[in-house]
């Protein structure tokens, strides 16, 4: 009875190769989670800022593209998002010093 039950656990256990793949996911499953929580906190603070920031010219900058016809206006912001890149790029190159 005894080897019957030792058999049975032997197949109710994962192989160790499966374990680890397991433990793999949840710790990428973490990852992506602090990720997007981080993602909505920097979109939600943009949000905010917007208003103060577009007082100082940020998203109506030179270079930035601005197509008006009668029924429609297409605004894509060329010249904000290059130096957004580029502040953003240097703000992480410092933390990562």
């Amino acid at each position: 009875m005894l080897k019957a039950k030792r058999k049975q656990e032997k197949k109710r256990r994962r192989p160790r190769h499966l374990k680890l793949a397991f433990d793999l996911q949840a710790a990428g499953s973490a990852t992506m989670a602090r990720f997007l929580i981080t993602l909505g906190i920097v979109s939600l603070m943009a949000g905010l800022l917007w208003p103060y920031l577009s007082r100082i010219g940020l998203g109506r900058l030179p270079g930035d593209v601005v197509i008006e016809r009668e029924s429609m206006t297409f605004y894509f912001p060329l010249m904000t998002c290059l130096l957004l890149s580029a502040v953003l790029s240097l703000v992480y190159w410092v933390l990562n010093r």
